[in-house]
């Protein structure tokens, strides 16, 4: 199971750069080689569904779940900061320095707000982290260096020299130091209130007010804050809550802030990946500048930027309402626990406090019982069923999109309708065949995992994010299983048809003889976002195709197949290979289906009892019906393939895309010889990194295919050099295969580069729109799954089929 991959890609999938000597444990996705990389790509992507300009207030209600009653009272309070504390924060040296005094800010204000709402001090549950920007917290093989985060109480590490893990962070926070901001400028306030300050301060020639004894500045917010409640902005107005001198001041400080939003998305994807989270707040401070920010799968929202000198009710606000998520309202998955609800012998009851996120991914649990409460606003609760393996209306709605030319609005309060258009075109898909659908023995179906290992983890953010784990299943008698199990939790779009509907099209509709080629899938399972509750669904945001992306959460559990470079021997290699190369025809043929995203890690291994082993197709999650494949798909929306193994065509497509910034454009078509030429470059890929007898894989690419790796354009240049340089240049370069795979390269690879450069050849030579006879999905029948056979020699299997039906396209 597998899913990923960067801007240039389309928003949404970021793409990393990566260079020769780079490692290349998960291939499908190459970690970013520098936060900078990282930053530079989530820019792109996050660019386009960002929505800006909502409420402290609605923030706080909505995205952190503070009862409406309690923000009221807080923002009414007369809460003040030390002026002569503000002045001396904004004159700090360094960002680092203000780390200090803000956290000093913070817990005057808590205290003053538990003070005031009369509750206890123990409600409040945050500790900072403040690692000033010095220490790493490493994972997946990098470290990120955030400035502080907030844990709960009970996480905080507990040495001076302690990091904490991105498993248990709450949120984060992102400081930059405004070196110009020299002092606390005087907000907008009535004339006895501004005397009132005034009389405060003698005003010096430089450096803003100087304090001539200890006051507080007065909070202006003792205005009504009715106005407040009501002022959420869903047309990108400015909002009217906002006062800040940010909304008409210099380019350079929104440059900046756009800027932090970024590099704290860089933190977000840390805490996301690490665990299974759904969505992640923080909050950007620049110096006096407040932003909060949300970030999950689908979008990011930004509160109205305030100065918290001038509001400090707003900061208050925020960090109480921080203070008072539990895990689950900070976009921890409710299913993931440190011990079951249930205990048994095997996972007994061990005194773990369920109330905090899981810290050790391995040993945790996924439990996902046959009717989940889920949690509402309001107090209510929501029944939410597992899925049955032939789902044939996932990713229902509940209703139908209400605004004319593709928009979709959350309406305060509504419900949140946007996936009623997928659902109808997969019912229109799927039909019958999936009503038929093989099921599994209830009996044998189970909705507990226990986590081995984590096989795979993302590094996008609004994308689909799919993670995969090696996981026990927990059996009727309340044991786990021997056998291991992939766990696959991934966000696709919901206007897709899903991944188990088009296992189960494929079942039905293939001859039985080809079903040990497909995952066997043991559990299902699929969530809305309105299922999921998200926080943005009441903030009214105006939705449309080109700034929201409608996905679901889905969840499969399928056999563990062992990798590709793990098949024992070459024989074995070539005999799983050739399965699935074999099998991605028959799927197109017969079950008119295309994959669109083969990769080293989508082509799997079937160990047989004899020794020898069986290729299995995996992970159909970007596959379509062949009579949908020229939908009306946005490039910029758009991505089929894993950047390595992608085809050549659909790298030059992206890469035009970027050189002329057209997002506006469709996406290319995705033919059958696409999927063809990404077997293609697998297989050169494992000719130089896969050690069959050891069951490894390199851990530095092959300087021969590093650019493989790269942006997008050197992508496609390497593999164009490679495709049509002089037959001894490549020949060369073949002789650096592994040992092992000498003759691979020279009965296989040799030919079929002749082959993918003679279509090549001819499709230059073509001009699709003054040939009208020109066949683009075939090169003029150059590029078959029947030429591509004879190159290397190989008769194809039938599978009971007619030859001449059969090898006829």
């Amino acid at each position: 199971m597998s899913g990923a991959s960067q801007r240039t890609h389309g928003p949404g999938t970021p793409y990393k750069e990566k260079t020769a000597g780079s490692k290349v444990g998960r291939m499908e996705y190459v970690p970013p080689k520098s936060a900078k990389d990282a930053q530079n790509g989530l820019a792109f992507e996050v660019g386009p569904y960002q929505h800006d300009n909502i409420s402290v207030y609605n923030f706080a209600t909505h995205i952190l779940g503070l009862d409406p009653e309690i923000c009221q009272k807080i923002l009414a309070m007369p809460l003040t900061l030390d002026p002569m504390k503000v002045s001396q924060y904004v004159r700090l040296a360094s960002e680092n320095q203000l780390h200090a005094p803000f956290q000093e800010f913070a817990e005057a204000l808590l205290d003053d707000v538990t003070s005031g709402l009369g509750v206890s001090a123990d409600l409040l549950t945050d500790a900072f982290w403040d690692a000033k920007g010095n220490k790493e917290i490493k994972h997946d093989g990098r470290g990120r260096k955030p400035d502080m985060v907030t844990l709960w109480k009970a996480q905080l590490p507990t040495t001076a020299n302690g990091v904490p893990k991105w498993t248990t962070v709450k949120h984060v926070l992102e400081f930059k130091h405004n070196h110009k901001q020299r002092g606390p400028s005087l907000p907008t306030l009535p004339a006895k209130d501004r005397k009132h300050i005034l009389d405060t301060f003698n005003t010096g020639s430089r450096g803003g007010p100087k304090p001539k004894e200890k006051a507080r500045l007065v909070n202006s917010e003792t205005k009504a804050v009715s106005a407040a409640a009501s002022s959420s902005n869903t047309n990108g107005k400015r909002n009217q809550e906002s006062n800040s001198s940010f909304e008409n001041g210099p380019e350079s400080k929104r440059t900046r802030l756009e800027t932090k939003k970024t590099q704290l998305g860089t933190y977000v994807i840390e805490c996301m990946a690490a665990t299974s989270r759904r969505w992640v707040v923080g909050m950007i401070v620049d110096t006096t500048f407040v932003i909060p920010c949300y970030y999950d799968r689908f979008t990011v929202v930004c509160a109205t930027t305030f100065r918290f000198d001038h509001s400090p009710a707003k900061l208050a606000l925020l960090l109480y309402a921080m203070n008072l998520c539990d895990k689950e309202r900070a976009g921890f998955d409710p299913h993931l626990l440190p011990r079951l609800s249930d205990p048994t012998p095997d996972a007994p009851e061990d005194g773990v406090d369920v109330s905090l996120p899981v810290s050790n991914m391995i040993g945790s649990y996924f439990e996902f019982l046959p009717a989940d409460e889920i949690k509402g606003d309001g107090g209510e609760n929501r029944s939410e069923g597992t899925k049955e393996i032939d789902e044939s209306k996932d990713g229902e709605s509940t209703g139908a999109d209400e605004e004319a030319k593709g928009i979709r609005s959350t309406p305060g309060g509504g419900e949140y309708k946007g996936v009623e258009e997928s659902k109808n075109r997969q019912e229109e898909l799927e039909g019958t065949a999936i009503e038929n659908g093989e099921q599994p023995n209830k009996d044998q179906e189970s909705g507990c995992f226990q986590i081995v290992s984590v096989v795979r983890k993302p590094d996008d953010l609004i994308s689909r994010g799919t993670t995969v784990f090696k996981v026990r299943r927990r059996l009727p008698n309340g044991k786990f299983s021997d056998d291991f199990y992939a766990l696959k939790l991934s966000w696709p779009l919901g206007s897709r048809v899903s991944e188990i509907a088009i296992i189960q099209h494929l079942k039905n509709v293939l001859p039985a003889s080809s079903h040990d080629h497909l995952p066997h899938l043991i559990f299902s399972k699929t969530w809305t976002a309105e299922d999921l509750k998200l926080p943005w669904l009441k903030l009214g945001l105006s939705l449309n195709d080109e700034n929201h992306q409608e996905r679901v959460l889905r969840g499969l559990a399928a056999k563990y197949y062992r990798k590709l470079w793990e098949a024992g021997s070459i024989d074995n290699f070539k005999q799983a290979w050739l399965d699935c190369v074999e099998f991605c025809y028959l799927a197109y043929r017969i079950g008119g289906v295309m994959h669109r995203d083969l990769s080293e890690n989508n082509l799997m291994v079937l160990p047989l009892p004899d020794g020898k082993v069986k290729g299995v197709l995996n992970d159909w999650d970007m596959a379509k019906f062949v009579q949908d494949q020229l939908d009306c798909v946005l490039a910029g929306h758009h991505r089929t393939g894993t950047p390595p193994f992608m085809a050549l065509d659909l790298l030059n497509a992206i890469a035009e895309m970027g050189i002329h910034g057209d997002e506006t454009r469709l996406a290319p078509p995705h033919w059958l010889r696409h999927d063809l030429e990404s077997l293609f470059y697998i297989l050169i890929w494992a000719a130089f990194h896969y050690n069959l007898g050891e069951g490894t894989r390199d851990d530095e690419v092959n300087p021969a295919v590093v650019g493989w790796t790269m942006e997008v354009t050197t992508n496609a240049w390497t593999k164009m050099t490679f495709l049509d340089g002089r037959t001894s240049a490549v020949n060369s370069i073949l002789k650096k295969v592994k040992p092992e795979f000498k003759g691979v390269a020279e009965a296989w690879i040799a030919p079929l580069r002749e082959l993918f450069k003679a279509a090549r050849l001819v499709s230059n030579n073509k001009d699709e729109d003054e040939d009208e006879d020109y066949d683009p999905s075939t090169c003029d029948g150059v590029l078959t799954f029947k030429t591509f056979m004879d190159a290397i020699k190989v008769v194809p299997r039938t599978w009971g089929y007619p030859e001449d039906f059969y090898l006829g396209l």
